[in-house]
This record gives structure tokens, sequence and C-alpha cells, in this order.
């Protein structure tokens, strides 16, 4: 099923397959074919699934792991894992986001029902919120994302 330019919001064609090579906890490599389509702006886009973030080579759930310090160089016993210079980069891209991000959130937001304007006004943080709420909010967090058309720097 064609999907919706998030840009100028025109119908998506399929174009080809790449092929995208990823890591899971272990050290595991897996492939996986990723569609990518095609606007008529010239744009052209990747569907990523939810289990992987674009741009990083290991799955949502290591990334959140070390970003949550679940997994730190400390309990990492196998050189298959992250290294710690690559878990610090983690670190330092979202704290470098941060306010980002917030804003995105907080844009995307007003945009979407269910949305209180009282929590949109709020301080308080919805990239907070979002992460003491459980596992995936960095899937959540790029979903909304890169799928109202903005980008994270990688």
């Amino acid at each position: 099923m064609p999907g919706i330019c998030p840009i100028c919001g025109g119908k998506l064609n399929y174009r080809d397959n790449r092929l995208r090579i990823f890591k899971e906890y272990g050290g595991d490599k897996k492939r996986l074919l990723i569609r990518r389509l095609k606007c008529k702006c010239g744009r052209l886009h990747h569907e990523i699934p939810d289990f992987l973030v674009p741009h990083k080579h290991y799955t949502n759930e290591v990334l959140e792991n070390v970003l949550d310090d679940v997994s730190t160089p400390a309990d990492l016993s196998s050189e298959d894992y992250p290294c710690e210079i690559t878990m610090k980069r983690w670190k330092d891209w979202l704290s470098r986001n941060r306010y980002q991000i917030e804003g995105m959130l907080r844009t995307i937001g007003y945009k979407l029902p269910g949305f209180t304007v009282t929590l949109l006004k709020s301080r308080i943080s919805l990239l907070t919120g979002l992460r003491e709420s459980g596992s995936d909010w960095l899937a959540t967090i790029h979903r909304l994302i890169y799928n109202c058309g903005l980008r994270l720097t990688p």
C-alpha cells in the first residue's frame, strides 16, 4: 500500500529495496530488505520498522538500554556489544538533540488529538515523560518525528 510523503503530502511510489544490516544483543548481525519509496517531489523515503533507529546499526532495544543506563560498559563482558566509545556517542547524541526533540514533540502535539494544551504549555518535559513511561520510547519519538517529515541530526 503506498504511503504519503511527509514533506509534500504526495503519493509515495515503490522504487526498489535496499539491504539494511543491523545488530541485536549478543552482536548477532541480521539482514533486512528495506523498501525505498519515491515521491513526485523527488524525495526518497525508506520504510524503516519500529525496532530500527534511523542512522544507527543497533536495534532500538540496545540503544534504549544504553541511554537509560540499563546496559553499561561494566556490564558488557562481550566484545560483540557496542563499545564504550559508541555508548558515549549515543548519550552525547541524545544530549545534543534533547531540546530539538522536546520542541518537535510539542509542535507535533498541537496537531495530534489527545494532547491537552495545558500539558503542551507546561514546563513538564515530554521527552522525560516518554522515557519514564516504559520501553519503546525511542521508537515512539522516531516514529512521530520522521513520519511528520522532521529530521534529527544523526
